[in-house]
């Protein structure tokens, strides 16, 4: 088939069904549309957040710590330290920015073509993770066993036991 025999046949197929076309193309346009302006909202969003950042690391801290002192039972002690631990992630995420840097892949241009982030910081907010993870599943675990045995999570009650 030549080229011209291929277009008068898509043509004759998109005017057959026409409205399985128009749908198809309003379907492709809105797609696009929502793609440019998700982009654009994440664009100007992470101008925001990159400004942002670098004093939400301490705030995280302090709300944490007075949630671990004014906590009432272990629960809520445990969850105030997850949160301090969200804490750390936004820490090493500010402490490895750089403004400009691209991911640590070596593309088209080379070594030494343009700053890249130091994947260190991001292997260390990783394990930071899986550790607090890790960590709270423990406390939880411990949590349960102490409400097993002593029917109560309160800390000041626990601290009149005895043995």
């Amino acid at each position: 088939m030549e080229l011209s025999e291929l277009l008068r046949e898509a043509l004759r197929a998109i005017r057959t069904h026409a409205l399985r076309s128009f749908l198809t193309l309003l379907g492709i346009v809105i797609g696009v549309a929502t793609l440019v302006g998700v982009i654009s909202v994440i664009s100007g969003l992470n101008v925001f957040v990159r400004d942002k950042l670098f004093g939400l690391a301490p705030d995280v801290f302090v709300v944490s710590k007075f949630g671990i002192v004014r906590s009432r039972d272990l629960v809520q002690t445990v969850v105030a330290l997850s949160v301090a631990q969200s804490g750390t992630y936004v820490l090493l995420i500010a402490a490895g920015f750089q403004r400009g840097a691209t991911v640590p892949i070596l593309g088209a241009g080379g070594a030494g073509s343009s700053p890249v982030v130091d994947p260190v910081v991001q292997a260390m907010v990783l394990t930071d993770v899986v550790v607090s993870a890790t960590v709270t599943a423990l406390l939880l675990a411990l949590t349960v066993q102490i409400a097993k045995r002593h029917g109560t999570v309160d800390p000041d009650q626990l601290r009149e036991l005895r043995g």
